[in-house]
């Protein structure tokens, strides 16, 4: 999985020239295939992962709003799954950003997803009161034919005293959950109560962006624990909410693992948990979950 946070740090170093609207002009040649390079080195992507760098996707819909009045700092295209992740600037509060965007997609038809809780999926911290001061913020919308996902992130960020928001906007065309024999799509699950549990991050973890819908969660995490700890961490989080672990394994770089869960109507569900390390860049993880309904066959 590729994330931004690594992105902006890029843009903003290496072309402040190059800043723009949501219709950013084109980078020279030169420079891109540079960033490019640099992306993947950081992140661990690979061939299949396309990196625009102040640039949009050109293949999003027309009927796909964008928040006015941001800043384009990059997009990353992966052909395996048609997916488009695109990260924008917005020099306002993220509430001011939350509020217009929401309306914008909803005068566009777009549905919105609840979630049903505000502390499914990674967390940032451990659950706590509500301090009214919001750093972060996740949003989920169907397309008008709910043949397209949207999932958007907001990270509120402060520059010498201006507010300013980091939204991140990604587009799936096609939802593949990964699960054998589960061919469901978020956007039928949108009245389905959520099994996903609360998973807030092991002491002195760093969380970086990410994003999530009450079903599929994905964030940043740089951490002194190695992934094998890690999993572990999130796994033990799993079996206290009455999750059966069924199987678990790991790669070169991955450690994952698989649940098994029936709620209180009777619906099975599987979960899927993955933490990724991020290739040649030590204590950078990339962390996936998924619980998606497992539905009988016919």
């Amino acid at each position: 999985m590729v994330y931004f946070r690594l992105l902006p740090a890029l843009v903003a170093a290496s072309f402040a020239l190059s800043w723009g609207t949501v219709s950013a002009q084109p980078i020279p040649e030169s420079e891109v295939s540079l960033l490019q390079e640099m992306v993947r080195f950081l992140t661990g992507s690979n061939q299949d992962t396309q990196i625009l760098p102040g640039q949009l996707a050109n293949s999003l819909p027309e009927d796909l709003p964008l928040p006015e009045g941001a800043e384009t700092v990059g997009s990353i295209l992966r052909n395996s799954d048609s997916s488009a992740r695109i990260l924008l600037k917005v020099a306002q509060s993220l509430e001011e950003v939350f509020s217009s965007y929401q309306q914008q997609l909803l005068d566009a038809n777009w549905q919105y997803l609840d979630s049903n809780s505000t502390n499914q999926g990674f967390l940032a911290v451990e659950p706590s009161e509500d301090t009214g001061d919001e750093m972060f913020k996740y949003a989920s919308y169907c397309s008008p034919s709910e043949s397209s996902l949207l999932l958007i992130s907001l990270t509120s960020t402060q520059p010498q005293g201006n507010s300013q928001t980091l939204v991140e906007v990604e587009l799936l065309e096609s939802f593949n959950s990964g699960l054998q024999d589960s061919p469901v799509s978020i956007c039928s699950q949108s009245g389905i109560d959520s099994p996903l549990p609360n998973l807030p991050p092991p002491a002195d973890a760093f969380i970086g962006s990410g994003s999530n819908d009450g079903f599929r969660s994905d964030v940043e995490i740089e951490s002194d624990l190695d992934a094998k700890a890690l999993i572990d961490h999130y796994n033990r989080q799993f079996q206290q909410t009455n999750w059966t672990q069924i199987d678990s394994g790991e790669g070169e770089l991955l450690e994952w693992s698989l649940w098994n869960f029936e709620d209180e109507q009777g619906r099975n569900w599987q979960g899927l948990l993955t933490i990724t390390e991020v290739q040649n860049v030590p204590g950078q993880y990339s962390a996936y979950v998924q619980v998606i309904e497992q539905l009988p066959n016919n």
